[in-house]
């Protein structure tokens, strides 16, 4: 028992700083995440909003030999004022597991995306979910700013980035910016638009928390566009820091236009980098011999650091 309080206690500090969990979730009310991206085209943009909503904040019902959870989803598009309303959707889902363990599951969610065509401008997009079976709502805003690829002469969309369902390979809108290290290969996709047909110049750089060049991972020119969709796979697993930045810089003659979005990587069985066993390293100091944990942290070999992690956890 005390070795299984001590290691949910360990994990519970290393993950918090990746891994936190909203308060709001977990506590018999339907929250759910609500993402908003903006993706431009000509003088239009599409704002591809994503929802998902974890099926543990779901109130399931047992139907003779299955659980249903029902839940109602609707989708505002308004002005700043909310005096005036440009787009709705309305839609109701089921949510059906066999699975009593399933219906407190953290880990599966239920994931929908839809899309709204706008002028460019200031937006304020509302969210509400209802939870049919016990009649509870949450409801959530995000204020949108829509540019005008006339003031700017080219515009790059917000990144995106996906990943694929292991069940059947669907590629699934991903909200998180968080990712495993051994779920390294992150799929991004991003648009590029820009008022005249001329060469465009793609760089997609991948920066440090500080914005330091880490690596270019594209640098390409297109010829005579005006429009550019990229979807675009890496293999980020030998990234040594878990916080990190994409950034894409779109130039065309002397107009330049960036998007950068964080992304950042947590380990799920055992450190794999230097910073990630010096950080589980400082942590295990409640825990384990601190002279022990002192003499590893000064240690230049990761490997030996790594060993050390490992011996511990066997020990105990």
């Amino acid at each position: 028992m005390h070795r299984l309080i001590l290691i949910l206690a360990f994990f519970t500090l290393i993950n918090a700083q990746f891994l936190g969990q909203n308060r709001n979730s977990g506590v018999g009310i339907p929250y759910f995440e609500f993402r908003a991206f903006t993706q431009y085209k000509d003088s239009s943009a599409t704002i591809l909003v994503a929802s998902e909503i974890l099926y543990d904040d779901l109130s399931f019902i047992r139907e003779t030999e299955s659980y249903t959870a029902k839940y109602e989803l609707a989708i505002y598009l308004q002005n700043e004022e909310q005096d005036e309303t440009f787009g709705y959707i309305t839609r109701t889902f089921e949510v059906e597991t066999d699975h009593f363990a399933a219906t407190n599951s953290r880990e599966r969610k239920d994931k929908r995306s839809f899309q709204f065509s706008t002028k460019p401008g200031t937006y304020k997009l509302t969210s509400v979910v209802t939870d049919l079976n016990s009649d509870k709502k949450v409801k959530r805003d995000i204020e949108l700013d829509i540019r005008d690829v006339a003031d700017t002469q080219i515009l790059v969309s917000d990144i995106l980035f996906y990943e694929h369902n292991p069940a059947n390979g669907e590629k699934l809108l991903s909200l998180t910016n968080n990712f495993s290290r051994d779920q390294s290969k992150v799929e991004i996709l991003f648009k590029v638009a820009s008022v005249k047909n001329a060469p465009i110049n793609i760089r997609i750089e991948y920066l440090d928390a500080k914005e330091n060049l880490i690596s270019i991972l594209l640098d390409s020119t297109y010829s005579g566009t005006r429009y550019i969709e990229l979807e675009q796979n890496f293999d980020l697993k030998q990234s040594k820091a878990s916080y990190n930045k994409i950034k894409i810089v779109a130039t065309q003659d002397d107009q330049v236009s960036e998007s950068t979005r964080d992304i950042t990587f947590f380990w799920s069985e055992k450190p794999q980098t230097e910073l990630d066993i010096d950080v589980a390293l400082r942590q295990m100091k409640y825990i384990a011999n601190t002279d022990s944990i002192e003499t590893n942290l000064e240690s230049n070999n990761t490997e030996d650091k790594i060993g050390y992690f490992d011996r511990y956890w066997q020990s105990i």
